[in-house]
Parts: C-alpha cells; sequence; structure tokens
C-alpha cells in the first residue's frame, strides 16, 4: 500500500525541479534543540509517539509523506503532514506538549527530489 501524499498540482517542471501548489495541510510538529543529525532521529520519537495513540483519543494515525525538517535560531522544527480524513475538529489531542497541530495554508513550493539518506552535507550539497 502507497503512503499517502498531500495533493498538489504541478504549474511547472523542469528536469531539475517542479513548481507545485499545495491546498492546505494538517500537520504534527516538535521542536527540538539538536544538530542536523540528531534533530530528525529526536523529534522523529516524540512524534511516531504521538501518531502510535500517545493521544487523548488513543487513536492510531497512519504514517503520511513528507516529514519536513527546518532549520530556525534555535533549532529544528519537524513536522508530520497528517492524512487528508482529519481537521482540527477530529485530530486527536496530544497529551505530550511537545507536539503541536496547526495547519499550514495553501502554498507554491519548488522541489528538487533525490534519494539516498539525509546527512547535514548531502543537504547542502543538493541545495546548492
Amino acid at each position: 500500500m502507497a503512503t499517502e501524499e498531500p495533493k498538489y498540482t504541478v504549474e511547472e517542471k523542469t528536469d531539475h525541479y517542479e513548481i507545485r501548489k499545495y491546498n492546505s495541510i494538517l500537520v504534527a510538529e516538535t521542536k527540538v534543540d539538536a544538530s542536523f543529525e540528531d534533530a530528525g532521529n529526536q523529534a522523529f520519537r516524540i512524534l511516531a509517539d504521538y501518531i502510535f495513540g500517545n493521544n487523548k483519543s488513543k487513536i492510531k494515525v497512519e504514517m503520511t509523506a513528507p516529514v519536513n525538517q527546518v532549520k530556525t535560531s534555535d533549532g529544528f522544527l519537524v513536522q508530520f503532514t497528517m492524512p487528508e480524513k482529519f481537521n482540527f475538529q477530529n485530530i486527536p489531542e496530544p497529551n505530550d506538549k511537545r507536539v503541536y497541530i496547526w495547519e499550514i495554508p495553501p502554498r507554491r513550493v519548488s522541489v528538487y527530489r533525490y534519494s539516498g539518506s539525509l546527512s547535514e552535507s548531502r543537504y547542502k550539497e543538493k541545495l546548492e
């Protein structure tokens, strides 16, 4: 079975990137103060605990893609995209105060895909 991903439309496509338009999406997010390599692992454990049923409703939430990791001035924000069936009215409330649920508004993004493991050096190489 395929992993659910947010729906989008491709506005432009080249050999190197796509410009996509996304509708709003709901995410579970946590912030960690860690290195690039450690942030994903630390945040994953916190967010996975939430989707595996550590929430007020004890509901398991299906894993989706993508998982986003964003550098901030004091750490990293890591987000799990929530399945499309959830909205603010039916999303399970987190037990862990480090988990926040919020909606990312509709947006246009540039996407550059590559495969392989994620490390800070590989990320910087691909970012260039």
